[in-house]
């Protein structure tokens, strides 16, 4: 059970944190993973890459569109992209 509320918290983070940067005008962000020997392949292919926040970030690697942390154990991080004043 403390694995289940420890994914369920994550999850919680992840959207929580998502609709902070969508509020603050940000709309994109990069994949950041824990870069050890646990990460998951399909993750580890994300690593580094931009997506919308909107949408979440595809692979053909697992075939789903995911947001950092929220897949199960997820243990991905986004990295918001603070978009320049004019």
């Amino acid at each position: 059970s403390k694995f289940i509320a420890r994914n369920q918290v994550a999850n919680f983070n992840s959207f929580t944190n998502k609709i902070r940067y969508q509020n603050l005008g940000i709309t994109e962000a990069v994949w950041v993973t824990a870069q050890d020997e646990r990460v998951r392949p399909c993750h580890a292919v994300r690593e580094g890459k931009t997506f919308k926040l909107d949408e979440g970030l595809y692979s053909s690697c697992d075939g789903k569109t995911l947001l950092p942390g929220i897949d199960y154990n997820c243990r991905c991080i986004m990295k918001p992209i603070i978009p320049e004043d004019d």
